[in-house]
């Protein structure tokens, strides 16, 4: 969900050139990093196999 999100905001910062929309990239880019930081450490409280599938398994592109 992040990735796409992030794509399509990547798409339009590109598409409009303006600064505002790439400052507003920078902001979300940064906002989910740290709201998916915030999430594994609760799943990693949550689920005691999820360290193991985090190794295996990238954060914003899965199959990666």
């Amino acid at each position: 969900m992040y990735t796409s999100v992030l794509t399509l905001c990547l798409a339009l910062a590109l598409s409009n050139n303006h600064l505002f929309s790439q400052l507003a990239l920078l902001a979300l880019t940064i906002i989910l990093i740290l709201k998916s930081n915030l999430e594994e450490k609760l799943l990693t409280q949550r689920f005691s196999d999820y360290p193991t599938y985090k190794k295996k398994t990238g954060r914003f592109i899965p199959f990666l």
